[in-house]
């Protein structure tokens, strides 16, 4: 990457006197001007002169020296194995194994799910899909590995960008079998130019069963709370645990049809993504924006109840707050501690995706 400099002259040399070189003391005769330039020219080309000042014992250690790195060139190069016959061998094997490789990843239907990377699943498609864009990537021991992570990372890219407002994605660009992949690897490529420069405010996602909305459940307001309270208490742990993301909470919520009897609206009100600008507020609730407001990128609060206003409820008070809800938060980003490069931005996304590969 660094220009290299260009190579140094050091071959102008110092005048010398003639006379040092003469070979004796007396007084030279004086040259004819055809005498002078035959001299000139001889000197010139080859510089005889300069030869002699160096004595016989320099010359032996600069002959020495020459031999000693020839000798040492050769050794290394045998050592190497860097003969044409070897290189072709080592050539030979490679091909060998990168055509068992190729063949092992075209034997997989394109169909084949090979991997869940947060919301999204992946496909053998995908994976040959992403070959042709990985250049002149070697086909050696670590081809799929390679592929592979890539696919995650993108994939990552997108559905984190679409939280915050990055991008909108649709089934042309995610989560189908017959994506536009070249649309597809264009849209990530501006989701993530546009990482960085986007201005962070407080944003994070909210997970919630309610248990008491417009009515009272037919079985009960205590039951309702008990056996809500069961169900989120589990999903909470298994966030905080980093067994689950929060999108995948909201998806088992959403997923309870059991849920239909105590809340007609679980299903949305099972997972929320919020963005909050620097004078506004989370909630009514000042204790809770508290607790998100403490949080750091990618923390977890403590399972909440919510309170809200029900005049449905036996014994409840004209005006007054009622439980209502369990819920909890999970912040992604916060002024102040906002990645300044797209590499730390994809680890702490990575350290939060949950991926599950097929086989």
């Amino acid at each position: 990457m660094d220009n290299p400099q260009g190579p140094v002259d050091n071959s102008a040399g110092t005048p010398t006197n003639p006379a040092a070189y003469s070979g004796s003391s007396t007084q030279p005769e004086t040259p004819s001007p055809l005498d002078d330039m035959s001299k000139r020219k001889k000197s010139s080309s080859f510089h005889i002169p300069l030869l002699r000042t160096i004595s016989p014992r320099i010359l032996i250690v600069l002959l020495i020296l020459i031999v000693a790195l020839v000798g040492t060139a050769l050794y290394l190069n045998k050592q190497k194995g860097t003969s044409p016959e070897q290189d072709a061998a080592a050539r030979a094997e490679q091909n060998k194994k990168a055509a068992i490789i190729l063949k092992s990843i075209q034997s997989i239907d394109t169909n084949t799910p090979i991997a869940t990377v947060g919301s999204e699943t992946i496909y053998q498609k995908d994976f040959q899909s992403q070959m042709a864009y990985s250049g002149d990537l070697p086909v050696d021991d670590n081809f799929k590995k390679t592929i592979m992570d890539r696919l995650v990372q993108d994939s990552i890219v997108l559905q984190e960008g679409a939280k915050e407002g990055l991008i909108l994605l649709d089934a042309s660009i995610y989560n189908t079998l017959n994506k536009d992949y070249k649309k597809r690897v264009k849209a990530v490529a501006d989701t993530q130019g546009k990482v960085i420069k986007k201005n962070y405010t407080v944003a994070g996602s909210i997970v919630a069963i309610w248990f008491l909305n417009e009515h009272v459940p037919a079985m009960g307001y205590a039951k309702a709370k008990e056996i809500t309270l069961e169900k989120i208490t589990k999903i909470h742990a298994d966030v905080k645990a980093g067994k689950l993301t929060m999108i995948q909470a909201g998806d088992i919520i959403k997923n309870d049809s059991s849920l239909a009897a105590i809340d007609s609206s679980y299903k949305i009100n099972a997972y929320y993504n919020f963005r909050i600008a620097p004078n506004d507020i989370l909630t009514n609730d000042g204790k809770f924006n508290r607790m998100v407001e403490n949080l750091k990128p990618g923390e977890v609060t403590e399972l909440y109840t919510f309170k809200s206003r029900n005049l449905d409820l036996q014994g409840a008070k004209k005006g007054g707050m009622q439980d209502a809800y369990f819920g909890f938060a999970q912040l992604t980003s916060k002024p102040g501690f906002e990645p300044k490069t797209f590499e730390e931005w994809i680890k702490i996304k990575l350290a939060s995706t949950k991926v599950t590969y097929a086989h």
